[in-house]
């Protein structure tokens, strides 16, 4: 592992040893070599450190009064924040090591005393890499993952921006309710309701607009559209770590019911698919009641079964605020990222450029304002703004 004197300096050990005189002879070898050495000797006390400032690496005894090795690392490895540290385990040869309960309990490797320390300082450098690998592969993920649901959020705004339109509308109002759950960990079902309708760029234009409007679509066109949550998930499903959100969009027309709000909330994929479908059909109660209070209360009287635990959640979300949207004649210039467009923008040439009900990223910004100034385009446009306002004015 090729790293310098100031990287090296970065590098910060947890040394834990009930023996004093193994603890700080293992420390001082360690800062020999530059190392941040952190040295305590209990499990308590190893537990407290590693909390307050997390180290890179542990070097921990096995036995110890109180609190073995064994049990230290269970709990370190049971933290989130804690879980990817590398632990390595160092035994007396004089000692019963289970090593097989040492891989078990999350350690990444063993020493056993007497030991050389250019062999600990080997490990350490070894797994040291195994961890900058690691942490490198899951940057590149990060950022794949990122830009391809980028591309397909812009890729479906272009197709078919009331269908972004709608599924930007859903991601805001179940990240609200999740909120209003408790639930912390929603990027899952937040990417789920933001590419719901991903499915719908391969649904005729024709049917699209029918889908949106008061037409009725005949039997045929019907079995067409319904097909869209199946080509989203096919779509998504080929993308590495999107294999959940890829399940609860493809079951969100018929999402598996759940035997307890317990169940229900502990799935995501139940949960996910569950909220789905209640955005969807709850857009259909709002169009008829005019009401969003009032759609609430129909649905907990429909045929089909949503789960009260959702309409209760959202009752609170809407009182507390409601996010609307105010139109609004702007100048090109002051176009801002997250505006809709109200009306079709059109080339000198007749060609449309974009579609209404377009949501503005930067990206699309910058195109009109490009086209704007390259080719005279009306000075201002039609947009909507979003905004927060109290329930009691919606209700």
């Amino acid at each position: 592992m090729a790293e310098s004197a100031a990287d090296i300096k970065k590098i910060s050990i947890l040394v834990v040893d009930d023996t004093l005189e193994n603890l700080y002879a293992l420390s001082d070898l360690l800062k020999n070599k530059k190392y941040e050495v952190r040295p305590v000797t209990s499990g308590a006390l190893a537990l407290a450190a590693a909390r307050n400032k997390p180290p890179d690496m542990i070097l921990l005894d096995v036995r110890m009064p109180e609190m073995d090795g064994y049990e230290v690392c269970g709990i370190i490895k049971a933290d989130k924040k804690l879980k990817d540290i590398p632990v390595i385990f160092i035994s007396a040869l004089s000692e019963t090591f289970d090593k097989v309960k040492a891989f078990k309990v999350g350690g990444a490797d063993y020493i056993t005393k007497p030991f050389q320390f250019e062999e600990v300082n080997a490990r350490i450098q070894t797994h040291l890499e195994l961890m900058k690998s690691k942490r490198e592969l899951q940057s590149l993920l990060s950022d794949t993952l990122t830009g391809s649901i980028k591309v397909m959020v812009d890729i479906l705004t272009i197709i078919s921006p009331q269908s972004f339109y709608q599924s930007s509308r859903h991601k805001q109002l179940v990240k609200e309710t999740l909120c209003m759950l408790g639930i912390s960990e929603t990027w899952t079902i937040e990417i789920a309701a933001m590419l719901s309708t991903l499915g719908c760029m391969a649904v005729p234009a024709y049917i699209l607009k029918k889908k949106f409007s008061p037409d009725l679509l005949n039997e045929d066109e019907l079995k067409i559209l319904r097909s869209y949550p199946r080509l989203g998930a096919q779509l998504i499903s080929q993308i590495p770590k999107l294999e959940t959100v890829a399940e609860i969009i493809g079951n969100q027309l018929e999402p598996p019911t759940a035997s307890s709000d317990m169940e229900l909330l502990s799935s995501h994929v139940i949960l996910g698919s569950q909220m789905l479908k209640f955005f969807n059909d709850y857009d259909g109660f709002v169009a008829v009641s005019a009401n969003p209070l009032a759609a609430l209360i129909k649905m907990e009287t429909a045929e089909y079964k949503y789960p009260i635990i959702l309409i209760r959640a959202l009752k609170k979300v809407l009182q507390k605020d409601f996010l609307t949207y105010i139109k609004k004649d702007v100048k090109f210039s002051e176009l801002e990222e997250g505006m809709i467009l109200e009306e079709d923008i059109y080339l000198p040439n007749g060609a449309k450029l974009m579609e209404t009900q377009t949501e503005l990223s930067l990206r699309f910004m910058g195109i009109l304002k490009q086209f704007a100034n390259n080719y005279n385009l009306k000075q201002t446009i039609r947009v909507s703004i979003k905004q927060k306002v109290q329930a009691q004015i919606i209700l």
